[in-house]
């Protein structure tokens, strides 16, 4: 390595820290990334928790001198018999979900009426008897082959996906507050290339976002185990550092003062256009948009490195002067 070479490594390095430092003594942007992951783990725990609450169990209460073969038919079918002298009363009442006298199912709704209304109807010869749904792998609804396939992990991906727009932010926001305060003015100054300090200002927020993303999707998947949350975290790295990047290459002159609406609607055009064509399309290479496929991101994440090269590139250029 030349000299030359080495000293613009070195910048590279001590400006990438003094990003990540700068960032994380914000207090706005901590928290703003932190509490994306701490609302969908605490809001899955209290929707898990109602839903515990307000499961209806197997229950089903019979009346006295219900046929034994209805019994052991309802048994069979993984209710929980309780004797009760008036069933119906029961169900109306709200103390058993489900009860019958072997001849009338009365119920309140729920998963597992129409279990004891086929026990019922088989037990006692009925002439037709209600045919339960084909379902899928683990008892999940059957899914037509139009609707596209979700990955397990969809929640990870949600997150990850914010966390892209967080990036887009990071990268145009960033710029345009130090252009305002002058700290632009002295990086851009630095005896290196300009393309040298925007990939330190690319690299350090990469680095603080991927961070945060994965705390979020770690705490969510530690809540609500949904699978490996390894192709989320490396697809969400392609499409944040993606996003970074494309933020720092529209920003051009806009600083906060001027205002910065016109790059940031180009930004948020490219991202999200390039998100909807994942969805459309199963393009697990392309950062973004292979944010929501099921397959490997190995490669979206590699070429997530040569965009936040090149968008160091263009950033460069339209600042102004020689790359």
């Amino acid at each position: 390595m030349t000299s030359g070479a080495g000293r613009v490594a070195w910048a590279v390095l001590i400006l990438t820290g003094d990003t990540i430092r700068r960032l994380l003594r914000e207090g706005l942007v901590v928290r703003s990334l932190v509490w994306p992951g701490l609302l969908a783990a605490a809001s899955l725990a209290a929707v898990l928790g109602v839903l515990a609450m307000v499961r209806s169990e197997p229950r089903i209460a019979v009346a006295p001198g219900t046929p034994p073969a209805v019994v052991a038919a309802l048994s069979a079918a993984g209710l929980t018999v309780e004797e009760d002298p008036d069933p119906r009363a029961a169900v109306v009442g709200g103390h058993a979900p489900i009860g019958t006298d072997g001849h009338v199912v009365w119920s309140r709704g729920g998963a597992h009426t129409l279990q004891a209304e086929i026990a019922v109807r088989n037990a006692v010869g009925a002439p037709w008897t209600p045919v339960a749904p084909i379902l899928g792998p683990a008892g999940a609804p059957p899914v037509s082959s139009d609707v596209p396939k979700l990955p397990e992990d969809a929640v990870g991906r949600v997150l990850a996906m914010l966390f892209m727009l967080y990036g887009l932010v990071f990268g145009l926001g960033g710029v345009a507050r130090d252009r305002d305060q002058g700290i632009l003015d002295a990086e851009l100054c630095l005896p290196i290339p300009r393309w040298a300090t925007g990939f330190a200002r690319w690299l350090g927020s990469t680095v603080v976002l991927t961070g945060f993303m994965a705390l979020s999707v770690l705490l969510v998947n530690a809540v609500l185990p949904l699978g490996d949350p390894t192709p989320a975290l490396v697809h969400g790295f392609a499409a944040l550092a993606t996003s970074v990047a494309i933020g720092m290459a529209v920003v051009g002159h806009a600083g906060l003062k001027q205002g910065f609406s016109g790059p940031f609607g180009v930004g948020m055009t490219l991202t999200t256009g390039a998100a909807s064509l994942g969805l459309r399309y199963d393009l697990p290479w392309v950062p973004v948009a292979s944010l929501f496929s099921t397959k490997d991101g190995t490669v979206a994440a590699l070429l997530a490195g040569v965009v936040g090269v090149l968008g160091s590139w263009v950033y460069a250029r339209r600042t102004g002067g020689p790359p």
